[in-house]
């Protein structure tokens, strides 16, 4: 079989990371609009996380964020370079089609960012099942991980968000018990059938 893609992979939306960090350079107050919303860490893309919080420090001091003034802050960036170097930040600052749309593109990267976050603790919580430590009960291992999805569940999101992801770690908690009670494996759909294998460890999974 071949190698599996990187399953997270798919829960990556650059156009919406560039989207966002092209409607910011356009207007630097579009920053204070999604500041509440997103992290720098919510990027799929670590380079527009980094450029993210640069932007944040540049406003929050009261100076201009554009390609001109981030340039020289990420001379030394290697995945700056890689991606085209300054040229990089001026086709950011082109790929936003509006300023109107940047809550929309920062709601679309927190809610991909908290389900790479459910995905992860969720094969956190696998790995520590399959682990029989006769000094680590189920119960130890159930508890850990449901104060993992409760502490992505509690984090604020835009209006709509809670709701929506409140159903998705409720589900997880809930697999995740089922199993324990039924003595089976923990699996935890995604609605992802590739992502779904490999997440369960089932040898047929797609390639």
């Amino acid at each position: 079989h071949e190698t599996a893609a990187d399953p997270l992979a798919n829960l990556v939306n650059t156009e919406s990371e560039q989207a966002l960090l092209g409607a910011i350079f356009r207007d630097n107050r579009a920053f204070e609009h999604v500041a509440d919303m997103v992290r720098p860490e919510d990027f799929g893309f670590a380079l527009h996380g980094r450029i993210f919080d640069a932007v944040g420090k540049l406003v929050g001091s009261g100076s201009v964020a554009n390609p001109v003034t981030l340039k020289n802050m990420f001379a030394a960036d290697d995945a700056l370079t890689a991606a085209g170097g300054p040229r990089y930040l001026i086709q950011l600052a082109a790929s936003a089609v509006t300023v109107i749309n940047c809550r929309g593109y920062a709601e679309r990267i927190a809610d991909l960012a908290q389900r790479r976050e459910i995905i992860l603790a969720a094969q956190e919580a696998i790995a520590d099942a399959a682990t029989v430590d006769p000094e680590r009960q189920a119960e130890t291992v159930l508890d850990e991980a449901e104060q993992r999805l409760f502490e992505i569940g509690e984090r604020k999101t835009i209006t709509g968000g809670p709701a929506q992801l409140g159903s998705i770690v409720s589900s997880a908690i809930a697999r995740i018990e089922a199993a324990y009670k039924a003595g089976g494996a923990v699996t935890i759909d995604t609605g992802l059938a590739d992502l779904d294998h490999i997440i369960s460890g089932r040898s047929d999974a797609h390639t």
